[in-house]
């Protein structure tokens, strides 16, 4: 059983943010068996480079930085189509200057970087290249050699998925310039701190995004002001980002966040609409158990995609159930839905219609219990749960059964690497 430091659960002192792309929404992915055990993503990330500005950089004026990576940051637009009603959400992307040494890009592609929240469910996507103006990205007046599309989950297109990461709320997406009009010099690519580079608390820092999807191209400046801020963040779960006080808003999400060398320190994801100055972003590397910074996650992403699957990160697990997030006539919060087949789930025997209220789980040679009757704390608790617990661990849930109360054992006996946007893939372990 997993050590892990104690947490309770059923205290939330945490911020509850809202994401800053509106109109946006996450979809449960399904979970498919592939009978080829798949590399561990990590260790295939070795094969990927972020390319720097070199060792020998001096600092910009602010002017200057924003000249150099104003072209990096684009406009994005998703179409999604549910139960025959289509809706349209905005958001920001960067192109970045990567290349996995062991599949490099053709001469004309480049890699994508945004939010997963963005792009998650899939959709028609329009990518809004900043053209030689810069400025207008309307359907009705921009340049038509700058507009890219594709369809999420789909690979053709200019525009295609390379891999998308729900828990540090990271997609990469692959531009190909091949039969437009754009050529490759008029392509600016954002790159990575330099080795050693460390960001600190009140550096001067500036975004780039598309604030309320008809913006594009706005600047807004402020400075650093938390690394490592645990928070929940709307529909996405628990996060470590870095706090910042640049305004973030609706159609940001995905946008960079550069220093005052041009480079790309963080991918802006999430605004707060209860406070002024409280904003948040994914930083290029994170403390703690694991990396979920965007360096990492990108490199992971790139480097275990293949013919048959989006790219992926290793270690990720979780129950394969859908919930109910609210009550109404013919559910209740936490309310199990549906149950995907050869799931941690249904190995356990959790069935449609469980509701879940409660969990315990042993750390320290102690037993702990947590109460869940909101979706909030199945949030915290979850989070907790995929944080320390992976393969071999096992707890138990409690959930309501028609008018019994049944405590199910859960066994971690499989890893699930999920790409919701594309394919998700089941993994059982080699003993």
């Amino acid at each position: 059983m997993a050590k892990f430091i104690r947490k309770t659960l059923v205290t939330f002192t945490l911020v509850i943010l809202v994401l800053s792309l509106s109109a946006c929404s996450l979809f449960q992915s399904k979970v498919y068996e592939r009978e080829a055990v798949l590399p561990n993503s990590s260790d295939a990330a070795f094969s990927v480079e972020f390319s720097t500005h070199g060792e020998q950089r001096a600092a910009l004026t602010r002017t200057q930085a924003v000249a150099l990576v104003e072209r990096s940051v684009v406009a994005v637009m998703m179409e999604k189509t549910v139960n025959g009603k289509t809706s349209t959400s905005y958001g920001s992307g960067v192109i970045v200057d990567m290349n996995d040494t062991q599949n490099p890009l053709g001469e004309n592609e480049f890699y994508l970087l945004t939010c997963h929240h963005v792009i998650s469910g899939g959709g028609k996507i329009t990518v809004y290249v900043p053209d030689m103006n810069c400025r207008n990205y309307t359907d009705e007046d921009y340049d038509d050699n700058f507009k890219f599309s594709g369809v999420i989950g789909e690979k053709s297109g200019e525009i295609t998925l390379v891999g998308s990461d729900k828990k540090a709320d990271v997609g990469v997406l692959k531009l190909d310039l091949t039969g437009t009009g754009v050529t490759k010099d008029q392509i600016v690519a954002a790159k990575a701190p330099v080795s050693g580079y460390e960001i600190v608390r009140g550096e001067d820092v500036f975004s780039v995004g598309n604030p309320s999807g008809k913006l594009p191209g706005t600047v807004s400046a402020g400075i650093v002001s938390y690394l490592n801020r645990e928070v929940l963040i709307g529909s996405v779960g628990y996060m470590n980002l870095m706090q910042i006080d640049v305004q973030i808003n609706p159609g940001s999400s995905g946008g960079g966040l550069f220093n005052m060398y041009g480079e790309l320190v963080a991918i802006t994801n999430a605004g707060n609409e209860s406070y002024d100055g409280i904003n948040y972003s994914i930083p290029y590397k994170t403390g703690g158990i694991e990396d979920n910074g965007f360096v990492n996650i990108a490199k992971q992403l790139i480097a275990s995609k293949t013919a048959d699957n989006f790219g992926y990160v290793s270690g990720r697990w979780a129950l394969g159930i859908t919930i109910a997030s609210a009550t109404t006539e013919m559910q209740v919060v936490n309310q199990i839905l549906d149950v995907s087949q050869n799931s941690i789930a249904e190995d356990a025997g959790l069935l449609k219609g469980d509701i879940i209220v409660g969990a315990k789980y042993v750390t320290d040679d102690k037993e702990e219990t947590a109460e869940i009757d909101a979706l909030n704390q199945f949030d915290s608790v979850f989070y907790v749960l995929q944080k320390y617990f992976s393969t071999g661990d096992s707890f138990t849930l409690v959930v309501k059964r028609g008018t019994e109360t049944v405590n199910v054992l859960v066994n971690i006996t499989r890893d699930y690497i999920f790409c919701d946007t594309g394919v998700a893939v089941g993994q059982v372990p080699n003993d």
